[in-house]
């Protein structure tokens, strides 16, 4: 079986053998290599890969964008976004996967926006381990309802209160930024700068607007945004030297 890329067609690997190996015409020195998928998908160190590129007997695809950091696991076994998860379900009261996913598309961080593909998955794995319970919605729209199980709601207290993880720096983009604007040439900072000041202003704005329509959980998360963006604006007006029109 010749596994072919999406976008020329052109066989890329073959499947080989009965342990379902795949067999690349190139590797690094040019010569044909043969990769073991069966004895690949039991190694632990590539369970996240796995994840990713899950392999069926129509050779290899690739599931949608994930936001890797938030694939890391909290200590009882399940990831940032999984918790995150579990919180919508039992504290905003989405009880439906596209409610939970909904929440997710519109969320202000873009990082959580942008996984909101790995939703369904996620569900899907928090219904086999028993932390979710699913049961066909009776009336109305066809669908499942999602409620917490004993053992699900247990692991969300334990994921709500580890210190390590609340407490990690997480996925900043602004932070991965900050020792970096002052390699860039004084013309190029200057101008870079200001659009950011501005930028975190308006962002300020959106955020306040939006406050008194938002639910308790919700509406302490976009009060530590606000912080956020406060505590960046005037790690700003250190650099530029110029207080922002609040």
């Amino acid at each position: 079986m010749m596994i072919g890329s999406a976008s020329s067609g052109r066989p890329l690997a073959r499947l080989s053998g009965r342990r379902k190996s795949l067999v690349f015409p190139v590797s690094r020195n040019g010569s044909p290599f043969q990769f073991d998928v069966e004895r690949w998908k039991s190694c632990a160190p590539f369970a996240q890969i796995g994840e990713a590129f899950p392999f069926s007997g129509r050779g290899l695809r690739r599931k949608q964008s994930q936001s890797a950091p938030f694939q890391i696991q909290h200590s009882s076994g399940f990831t940032e976004l999984e918790g995150a998860v579990l919180s919508e379900i039992h504290h905003r009261l989405n009880h439906t996967a596209f409610k939970v996913r909904r929440a997710f598309q519109t969320s202000p961080s873009i990082e959580w926006s942008g996984s909101a593909g790995a939703v369904y998955p996620a569900i899907r794995r928090l219904v086999e381990i028993g932390f979710i319970e699913s049961s066909p919605i009776t009336t109305g729209k066809k669908g499942s309802h999602l409620s917490l199980t004993g053992q699900g709601l247990a692991a969300l207290e334990d994921w709500i209160c580890d210190p390590a993880r609340a407490t990690s720096v997480g996925v900043d983009p602004f932070r991965l930024r900050a020792g970096l604007w002052s390699t860039l040439d004084p013309a190029r900072r200057t101008d870079a700068l200001l659009e950011l000041k501005q930028t975190v202003g308006e962002e300020m704005a959106r955020l306040k607007a939006g406050l008194d329509d938002l639910d308790p959980v919700e509406r302490a998360r976009s009060q530590w945004s606000i912080e956020l963006q406060a505590m960046r604006l005037c790690w700003l007006e250190k650099l530029t030297g110029k207080p922002s029109e609040k």
